[in-house]
């Protein structure tokens, strides 16, 4: 990646910043542009922003699934499009250690959330292991905690 700020804005908002409110190291340089337009590119070209939409709601399904099969540890699911969280009845410390033994990498957040943050590039096979590990994780979790 290469860093680049920019921000966007309706009309009705479009008086907050001022010249020189808002700025970065490498915001307007002609190299941060080019990086940023690549990106606008690749986002459009490959539809990234409907794929990752599609693959979200297979996704959020998905942990509603664990969410039903595991309430006692999972509490909700909640968010939007590919980044996803599980709010956990405890602290997911421990839970998020048997993720990273499974090979999954989750963030923790808050005092009792999971995040799921998969790049936009994700194959729903991706997905779907992610998500048979992520089970395999819940059920080995449950089972300690017995």
């Amino acid at each position: 990646g290469f860093p680049i700020g920019g921000v966007w804005l309706s009309n009705q908002w479009a008086d907050i910043f001022q010249p020189g409110s808002h700025g970065t190291t490498f915001g307007g340089s002609p190299l941060a542009c080019c990086a940023g337009n690549a990106v606008l590119d690749v986002l459009e070209q490959d539809n990234l922003i409907l794929a990752a939409r599609e693959k979200g709601e297979f996704l959020e399904a998905e942990l509603h699934k664990l969410k039903n099969q595991y309430p006692s540890i999972i509490r909700e699911v909640r968010g939007r499009g590919l980044m996803l969280a599980l709010v956990m009845s405890t602290s997911p410390s421990d839970l998020i250690a048997q993720f990273r033994q499974n090979g999954i990498l989750v963030v923790g957040a808050a005092e009792n959330v999971i995040r799921f943050l998969p790049p936009l590039t994700v194959s729903k096979k991706e997905l779907t292991e992610a998500m048979e590990k992520t089970s395999i994780s819940l059920k080995s979790y449950q089972e300690s905690k017995k």
